[in-house]
């Protein structure tokens, strides 16, 4: 890791507009689906995560817990805010709401981990071949 040390506490906004990519039909609808909101409280972690890390590091998403509490539509604006409950050597800990224009529409726990991509490439690739 950088000099810098996760700092317990931070926290920040990431704002995004759903697509038809994160949407799933029902009916008459499009609606945000689980999977993509998933992966947008993801993304908002690895941005909040990203000044700590080394130009070597990235980091991997261990766990997440999440509850889907209302369907956004198509074309609306989603606003998730995360924060840093915990960081313990190379493991960081996330609290993330989620909300549209109108309701929270998810609350999600999420753990990363902080790898050095090197390392975490010569696994990759000793598994790649593992394959073969």
């Amino acid at each position: 890791m950088t000099d810098n040390t996760v700092e317990v506490g931070a926290a920040g906004t990431l704002e995004w507009t759903i697509e038809a990519e994160d949407c799933i039909r029902r009916g008459d609808y499009d609606i945000f689906s689980t999977p993509r909101m998933v992966a947008v409280i993801e993304w908002a972690a690895i941005q909040g995560l990203a000044p700590y890390l080394a130009e070597d590091q990235e980091s991997v998403g261990t766990r997440v817990d999440v509850a889907h509490l209302a369907a956004s539509l198509l074309g609306q604006k989603v606003t998730v805010e995360w924060k840093i409950t915990a960081a313990s050597g190379r493991r960081v800990s996330f609290e993330v709401a989620v909300a549209d224009e109108q309701e929270a529409i998810g609350r999600a726990e999420h753990d990363r981990f902080i790898v050095d991509i090197p390392v975490l490439e010569k696994r990759l690739q000793n598994k790649r071949s593992s394959l073969s």
